[in-house]
This record gives structure tokens, sequence and C-alpha cells, in this order.
């Protein structure tokens, strides 16, 4: 009862002997499991791309702030959509078996979520608290590479 429910297709009672089939259909419905977890991140991971592409188009175009302050919050969203669209393209191209760039896909995806939350930030300063000094931009800065430094420093010690 518990390969049935298991492995629909495996006709138990006539394959007992035949282990070699019931292997197999684990790892196809192991296998498409895997496939569609990941067709799901995909979509999460270019709807999160797109608003982080939106977001470093906005900060260039702010001028009444230095032109090092917008870099500082440019540059780490501009580098965590191509590195996590490269990754997922090498991902994708050994399809999803390379233990080593999986796990650094993975880690591109918190780098994604942080700078996407840096550049978020900095949108809502813009529009909340209207035109702040460079100073207050830059301790906001501080303050945000000081959080995600603790975030990547917690995830990288639960990883091993």
């Amino acid at each position: 009862m518990l390969v049935n429910n298991i492995f629909p297709k495996v006709n138990y009672p006539n394959d007992k002997k035949s282990i070699e089939h019931i292997i197999q259909e684990y790892d196809k419905v192991l296998a498409y499991k895997l496939k569609g977890r990941f067709s799901k991140k995909e979509k999460l991971g270019y709807a999160i791309q797109f608003p982080s592409i939106v977001f470093a188009l906005y900060i260039i175009t702010c001028s009444w702030i230095s032109l090092g302050i917008r870099v500082l919050y440019v540059i780490p969203l501009i580098f965590s959509v191509i590195y996590n669209i490269v990754l997922f393209k090498k991902v994708k191209d050994s399809d999803f078996e390379d233990e080593k760039i999986f796990y650094k896909f993975e880690n591109s995806n918190v780098f994604l979520l942080v700078s996407f939350i840096y550049g978020g930030t900095f949108g809502f300063q813009t529009v909340l608290f209207g035109k702040w000094s460079n100073t207050e931009y830059l301790i906001s800065f501080i303050i945000l590479a000081f959080f995600s430094l603790i975030t990547f420093m917690k995830v990288r010690v639960r990883s091993t």
C-alpha cells in the first residue's frame, strides 16, 4: 500500500522482483518534484529582477544626490541582477545537477533580495522624506550594509 501511494505507476503485486522499475519510477517522481520547485523559483527571480532594474534606473535619475552615493546604491543592484541571471542559466544548462553552481545560485538569490531591499529603501526614502542630504543617505546605506552583512554571516553559518 505504501508503494502504491508513493509510486502510482508501479503495479506492486506484479512487480515485486523488479526493483529497478521501482527505482526508475522513484527517480521520475523526484525529478518532477525538483523541476516543479525550480520553475516556481525562476518566476520569483524574474519578479525581483525587473523591479531591481527599475530601482537602478530611478536611482540613476536622482540628480540631487551625489554621484558617489548613487553608485553605492546602484552597483549592488546591477551586479546582483547580472550575477543571478548568469548563474540561473548555468544551473539550467547543468539541469540542476551541479551542486556547487546550484549553491552559488541559492546564495545569489539572497544577494539579489538584499540588493532589492537596498533599492527599495532608497526609493521609499526619496519619496517619503523628500530631499535628504548626502550624509543621511550615506548613514542609511551603512546601516543597510551592516544588517546585510549580519544576514550573510547568518546564512553562511547555517549552510555549513
